[in-house]
């Protein structure tokens, strides 16, 4: 209970179930990003996205905010700037294009 703790859920196989809505198909990952402190915490994370399968550039939104465009690193990572309120659970959406 020093700094965040998070997990990352990838969709590999970026299915589309019947009845997904056209933003539901391109989901590749969800992390969900927990501060078990009593202080914010302002911090960039290294989220590693190799299974999603997404190559170049990701969309990443910030609970619910807007999805950005981020690059992706030659050994798979997405760089992540977020600010987490205390006791608190964010989470950030990853898209293999633009929603």
């Amino acid at each position: 209970m020093q700094s965040w703790d998070g997990w990352l859920h990838v969709n590999p196989l970026r299915y589309q179930p019947a009845g997904a809505t056209q933003q539901q198909q391109h989901e590749v990952g969800l992390a969900m990003l927990f501060n078990p402190t009593a202080q914010p915490i302002e911090t960039t994370i290294a989220l590693p996205i190799y299974y999603t399968g997404v190559e170049g550039n990701v969309w990443v939104s910030v609970n619910d905010n807007p999805a950005q465009q981020t690059s992706v690193t030659r050994d798979y990572f997405v760089m992540i700037k977020i600010a987490l309120s205390p006791m608190n659970v964010s989470f950030v959406v990853l898209y293999d294009h633009a929603v």
